[in-house]
């Protein structure tokens, strides 16, 4: 868990192996503090599942981020689709292959 964008840019790595990445879900919902969720795609599902049991996470939950694992988009319609939700810039490795993702809006930039 990050609780700062320093902390945010600091974990910016891809990992590829098994994680349990909502383990402290419960813990992080306890806080009641609204919070932003970049997981995996399958970590988002299960956590959108979840609010079925739990209405904190629809509630506390103000983004939701993910990319495609192993997926790839048409250049013309990742434009599209990122300037639809109001990102101002988006690469996918700005600094070579493999490389960080990068993205950000107006006021705020990863990174």
């Amino acid at each position: 868990m990050s609780f700062t964008n320093d902390a945010v840019l600091d974990a910016m790595t891809s990992h590829y192996g098994p994680t349990a990445t909502l383990i402290d879900i419960d813990e992080v919902l306890d806080r009641r503090q609204p919070f932003t969720v970049i997981a995996k795609l399958c970590d988002i599902a299960a956590l959108r599942n979840y609010t079925r049991h739990d209405a904190r996470v629809g509630k506390l939950v103000k983004y939701w981020i993910s990319l495609i694992c192993g997926g790839w988009m048409e250049p013309g319609e990742t434009k599209r689709f990122t300037e639809s939700k109001g990102v101002a810039s988006f690469s996918y490795s700005r600094k070579g292959c493999p490389g960080p993702t990068a993205f950000g809006t107006e006021n705020w930039r990863i990174p």
